[in-house]
């Protein structure tokens, strides 16, 4: 199994500039509330517990089998459009080079290496924001 590297939120920055290109956009996630149900559940923490189980995975996949180009490029696309989904423009955008790298070697290595280290900092944003909602799960509940 892949080990994540945990992150300090504090060397996270929380507040960016509208102009930039931040490692997850909460307001994405935000975007999800008008789909909650009045059961007590948070659509929000189920789609970060399905997103901090399969992203390693996924990863551990490309790791795993250098020379499986195909299952990298397929691997790389399910990570490409959960990230965008949720929020994490950085790392969708490094998924997507790796579906489009045509070498396998060298390449394939460093942007593995960004993306485990950007897969990083979403887990540790994904957890802080997961922690939030069930914290305030419980104050309201």
């Amino acid at each position: 199994m892949l080990a994540l590297r945990n992150f300090a939120l504090d060397t996270i920055p929380g507040d960016y500039p509208r102009n930039t290109n931040p490692t997850v956009d909460l307001e994405v996630l935000r975007t999800f509330d008008d789909l909650q149900l009045n059961d007590g559940s948070d659509l929000v923490v189920d789609l970060i517990d399905l997103f901090l189980k399969d992203a390693p995975e996924r990863v551990a996949v490309m790791r795993e089998l250098p020379a499986q180009r195909q299952l990298i490029k397929q691997a790389a696309h399910s990570l490409r459009g959960s990230s965008g989904n949720l929020g994490a423009p950085r790392l969708a955008s490094i998924c997507e080079q790796i579906e489009r790298i045509d070498w396998v070697g060298r390449g394939l290595e460093s942007l593995l290496a960004k993306l485990e280290l950007e897969l990083g900092c979403v887990v540790s944003i994904f957890r802080a924001e997961r922690k939030r909602r069930c914290d305030l799960t419980l104050a309201l509940g």
